[in-house]
């Protein structure tokens, strides 16, 4: 499902996090879009009360048995100051497009049946009010506590579902929708 990142991207290291220098591919919005996204839930592997998280901390420093999600979402004391800027909307995914990090004890069932065994992990909220998985644990713990790596990973795969396309493909999709052949700045 996902893949590494293209040739043209080159990596550099800010202030700690790897990052995709100006090569990087921007997502948009599936043109057509009949059941758009609408909302992005990083969901914790971990209770949001007081002894889900002393459970969590203990869980972590006995065990070293991380959840993937709070590596990604969380330094040693509180947000990472690049997932602050993400959730407050500084992403390809639309600005109609809300992300937000839960406990898994704050998501309602539905939610909660889709992502079954799969916590921690993301869920897009769909217009229509359904769940889909996105990332999995096992997809979370590759982004190996990275920002911009869960980003572009995310990125990859709404594309992959239909739900976004890349940027540079729009003048593509705008031509065989209008049955024009070359491109449409």
């Amino acid at each position: 499902m996902s893949a590494a990142p293209n040739q043209e991207q080159t990596k550099k290291v800010v202030n700690g996090d790897q990052a995709f220098g100006t090569g990087l591919r921007k997502v948009v919005p599936a043109p057509g879009c009949q059941n758009p996204l609408v909302e992005i839930l990083v969901i914790y592997d971990a209770d949001s009360t007081l002894a889900g998280e002393v459970r969590y901390f203990l869980r972590k420093v006995l065990f070293h048995n991380y959840c993937a999600a709070c590596v990604i979402t969380h330094g040693k004391r509180c947000e990472k100051p690049e997932w602050t800027a993400l959730k407050s909307g500084q992403h390809d995914w639309g600005a109609n497009v809300r992300l937000r990090n839960v406990h898994r004890d704050e998501i309602e069932l539905e939610a909660r049946n889709v992502a079954g065994a799969h916590l921690p992990c993301v869920l897009g909220k769909l217009m229509n009010g359904a769940y889909l998985l996105l990332l999995t644990r096992q997809e979370l713990e590759l982004c190996q506590g990275h920002v911009s790596s869960f980003r572009l990973r995310l990125s990859e795969t709404l594309v992959h579902h239909g739900l976004f396309i890349w940027s540079d493909e729009i003048s593509i999709h705008t031509s065989l929708s209008n049955g024009v052949h070359g491109t449409v700045s």
